[in-house]
């Protein structure tokens, strides 16, 4: 059991490597997130409905992780235009990544949690 717990934090690390800023490896500094933001970026809050109307990033779009993969014709069909993703700690917004960069688009950036990026904004 420790074996598994060990390979399974060792996965987790891996996949958490990534404060580069590069789209698609895995989280974003939220400087680097802001910057895509504010040049434009489509913004994507992943959280419940409940967690959204107490509280998001102005301009954010919601869908929920779980409805992402069937509600994608609701964002831009432009899947070069970056996309920052983010929920309440970065878990469901990795999930909502790996949606969209399946679905094609090639600058998805997860930038973690709602409270992070908002004490961060510039």
């Amino acid at each position: 059991m420790k074996k598994v717990f060990v390979a399974i934090m060792l996965v987790v690390l891996v996949a958490c490597n990534g404060e580069s800023g590069k789209p698609n490896s895995g989280f974003v500094a939220p400087a680097a997130a802001w910057q895509q933001i504010n040049a434009g970026a489509l913004l994507l809050d992943v959280r419940s409905a409940g967690e959204y109307a107490q509280g998001h990033i102005e301009g954010a779009i919601n869908i929920p992780h779980t409805e992402l993969a069937s509600r994608l014709g609701e964002l831009d069909s432009n899947k070069d235009r970056p996309v920052v993703v983010y929920c309440a700690a970065g878990v469901r917004a990795e999930k909502a990544k790996q949606v969209l960069v399946n679905a094609g688009y090639q600058n998805v950036y997860n930038a973690r949690g709602y409270s992070d990026l908002l004490s961060s904004k510039p």
